[in-house]
């Protein structure tokens, strides 16, 4: 989600120059790559999780989606079911050539283990645990919706409390669910479930060797990862990573955590041999809110990499630095990244620079840098689930020229609704058979209703009739151990918890289901797309840039060139 800037002051927001469309100073030259390449790089963002069985947040509210971001709070359909859009877009892909996912993170809304447990399982369904599949964690991924990372544990019985009684505007309460399942994702849960997901892939990590990689941050550990087999798809990517573990510091009932600190920065080849580095640009430390509300450190706002990420960084580039193209995959915009942490991205080599976080569409900008003039290209990708609900398929080469240098190729492919956009096959059919389209009403978000609860039951009970034909309502025990004091709405969750569970299990299984739940979820994000929130319009006003849907291509050319001669003086 992106938080707006205003007039500049309070977000930090910086801003860049644009180069010109085939600037030679800059050695960016648009719309330029000779022949086609195999689009085998699926990069995907902002699907964002939602736990629909929480207590309530304040910032989703009437006034945050009028004057700061119209994604705040999302039709019910859509946060039910863009998990199923994520593994369209994925499962469309592997039929096509496809060898490596990149997501740029905001998997999580709320930021919540369980909704990133969905997030890991719908990942592994959707590549068939076949196709590789790496994360650039989001502001979204660890901070309290995007903006609050400090924390403050609670047992279960008080998450209960504040999910489902009177005071429901905790962290831990919008995270709680019947199961108990469910809890607050701070930093270092999140780097550790990501962590997992590699592990799955065949990954393996080990303690940092102290002599060319320290940590002296106290309760923090440095781990390295590589791929046990170096002939599997990670292991041939020559793949590497490295984890910043950090626990909590403190008394964790009453203390801020010190687990901001965790991150982990990546590392791989990409499929035409430039490599690529992972950013971890939520590594923004303590980001809370002051007793006046202002945010302090806001992650959405400030992207940044830590001295200790930066370290991480240039090991895991080698000693020499890196000699082949570098392309750098972040959640954060440049523009909203700091400046050191851009000076320094530049100072490693990157060349080209791919983003989320704005939920706009996917667009094409050139950025000035102020290092020896040289160019950045950026690819900032939409949101999978919200409006136009697009992804980007890429591929990057490295033909060499008569003189030895390696200019980088990049191609790319925006996917989604707009014309001009390759349009997914799934879309294609939710945009010509509308036969369980319910009206464009019915698809409004939560804050249109009194009661937020009242359209997710109809939403979920509209599906029943569809595919269950009003199947009965099974029996719900509460959990044994985790509620001590059952309250009414406890058990109205309970019953729905239930219900979408079963949904769940038919779309695992039937195709036509899973349909239902995709266009359910499209014709959602379509029927609110007008609703343009304040940082659109800013950044409508901001720097020029192409669609990416109208440029398909660019040559960067790897050439530090010098500073522009000084004028000299009259005499």
């Amino acid at each position: 989600m992106v938080v707006v800037c205003v007039a500049g002051v309070l977000s930090g927001c910086t801003s860049t120059r644009i180069v010109s469309t085939g600037s030679v100073r800059t050695g960016i030259q648009l719309g330029a790559v000779p022949a086609p390449l195999p689009l085998d790089v699926l990069v995907v963002a902002d699907n964002q999780q939602h736990n629909v069985l929480g207590g309530k947040l304040r910032s989703m509210s009437w006034w945050t989606e009028r004057f700061v971001t119209s994604v705040a709070v999302r039709s019910p359909a859509v946060n039910l079911w863009s998990h199923h859009v994520l593994e369209r877009f994925v499962e469309d892909a592997r039929t096509d050539g496809l060898k490596l996912v990149l997501h740029l993170g905001d998997a999580t809304d709320i930021a919540c283990s369980g909704e990133f447990d969905v997030f890991v399982r719908s990942m592994q369904r959707a590549t068939g645990n076949s196709i590789p599949w790496l994360m650039a964690p989001g502001n979204h991924d660890s901070a309290l919706a995007g903006n609050i990372n400090s924390y403050i544990s609670k047992p279960p019985e008080q998450a209960f409390s504040d999910a489902y009684g009177d005071e429901n505007f905790s962290w831990s309460g919008a995270c709680a669910t019947p199961d108990g399942k469910s809890e607050a994702l701070t930093k270092e849960l999140l780097v550790r479930a990501y962590r997992r997901g590699l592990e799955a892939q065949g990954i393996t990590f080990t303690p940092a060797p102290p002599d060319t990689l320290k940590d002296d941050a106290e309760n923090c550990a440095l781990w390295v990862g590589r791929a046990a087999d170096a002939t599997s798809p990670l292991g041939r990517m020559e793949f590497q990573a490295v984890h910043r573990d950090c626990t909590r510091v403190g008394d964790a009932q009453d203390g801020y955590s010190g687990n901001v600190k965790a991150f982990i920065a990546q590392r791989l080849k990409l499929p035409g041999e430039a490599t690529a580095l992972l950013i971890d640009s939520s590594d923004t430390g303590l980001a809370r809110a002051t007793p006046y509300g202002f945010l302090v450190r806001n992650p959405a706002l400030n992207g940044d990499v830590s001295d200790a990420q930066r370290e991480a960084i240039r090991y895991l580039l080698g000693p020499q630095g890196n000699s082949a193209p570098l392309v750098v995959f972040a959640h954060s915009p440049w523009a909203e990244m700091k400046e050191g942490a851009r000076d320094f991205l530049m100072e490693v080599g990157a060349m080209a620079f791919f983003s989320a976080h704005t939920h706009l569409r996917s667009s094409v900008l050139l950025h000035r840098t102020g290092h020896a003039e040289r160019g950045l290209l950026e690819l900032n990708v939409g949101s999978i689930v919200d409006w136009p609900i697009q992804a980007l398929r890429a591929s990057f080469a490295l033909p060499r020229d008569a003189k030895g240098a390696s200019p980088l190729h990049v191609q790319w492919r925006a996917l989604g609704s707009l014309e001009g956009d390759q349009q997914p096959a799934w879309m294609a059919r939710c945009i010509s058979d509308r036969t369980h389209h319910r009206g464009a009403e019915t698809y409004q978000r939560y804050l249109h209703a009194d009661d937020p609860l009242g359209p997710l039951q109809r939403t979920v009970w509209t599906a029943e009739q569809v595919l269950l034909e009003a199947a009965p309502t099974p029996v719900v025990q509460p959990s044994a151990g985790i509620v001590t004091n059952v309250t009414a709405r406890w058990r109205q969750m309970a019953e729905l918890s239930a219900r979408i569970d079963r949904l769940e299990a038919l779309m695992s299984t039937d195709a036509n289901a899973r349909d239902y739940a995709v266009c359910q979820a499209y014709w959602a994000a379509e029927a609110t797309r007008f609703e343009a929130s304040v940082g659109e319009r800013a950044r409508a006003k901001g720097p020029a840039s192409h669609l990416a849907s109208e440029v398909s291509s660019a040559v960067l050319t790897p050439v530090t060139l010098p500073s522009p001669a000084a004028p000299v003086p009259p005499r």
